[in-house]
């Protein structure tokens, strides 16, 4: 039976069909695997890959669970919206009369989505392939998180992270709890800002005030589940 190697190539401690299932070790790689930047994890710990054929782009496989590999390959890919991470149980040799159920090992495979895709989509659980029962776990999904609107007045720039200044030039900050990403809740704070900090300035007869330059609008979220716009304002 020719034999088949995986990148990962993981081995779980119990090498049958259900240790492969409750896996602890491959479980936890699963649930601390939070988004990478740009994305919004949307599903955690399915036991089926994702099954949307017309939604379906490519797939590659991965040495590691590497949630930010996968999102690189996404956005490099074009029209990829969201990318299925997951672990799948494999034959280490190709199942046939001579060896129909071989030892198994582990591989990481990245799918892309054209689309966003849900929870309710994970329908491939696997397959029998003579007496080898390849399975799927550890699957979540991670969805591109929209870009905002324009808004007027302001030019807007993706960053890889929150802003971290020095305090001296922060001019405010507020969080705004929501089911949505806003960010002209921001832009709507440093203009407020703007005009209370001048009409202080100026009632109290002075030349100077403390501006708003900058509004940084975040989302955040906690293992998936969002909670709200956090603004940061700077001078």
């Amino acid at each position: 039976c020719p034999a088949q190697s995986y990148a990962y190539g993981y081995t779980p401690s119990n090498n049958t069909a259900l240790g492969f299932s409750l896996d602890a070790n491959l479980g936890a790689i699963s649930v601390n695997a939070m988004a990478p930047a740009g994305y919004t994890r949307t599903a955690n710990l399915l036991s089926g890959s994702i099954l949307a054929p017309l939604q379906y782009q490519t797939y590659t496989e991965l040495s590691a669970y590497n949630v930010t590999a996968c999102a690189n390959y996404c956005n490099n890919w074009g029209g990829c919206a969201a990318f299925n991470i997951y672990f799948e149980r494999l034959p280490s040799q190709i199942p046939g009369p001579s060896c129909p159920n071989p030892a198994a090992s582990v591989a990481v495979k990245c799918a892309l989505y054209s689309s966003t895709v849900t929870a309710s989509q994970a329908n491939n659980f696997g397959e029998f392939r003579s007496q080898f029962i390849d399975l799927i776990t550890g699957s979540n999904v991670y969805t591109k998180n929209p870009q905002p609107a324009a808004i007027a007045g302001y030019t807007a720039t993706a960053l890889a992270g929150f802003v971290n200044v020095d305090t001296s030039l922060q001019s405010g900050q507020a969080f705004y709890q929501g089911s949505s990403f806003d960010a002209s809740l921001c832009t709507a704070l440093c203009d407020a800002t703007n005009t209370a900090n001048y009409n202080a300035a100026f009632a109290a007869g002075q030349t100077t005030y403390t501006p708003c330059n900058y509004a940084d609008a975040a989302w955040i979220s906690v293992q998936g589940q969002g909670y709200g716009t956090y603004c940061g304002l700077f001078t």
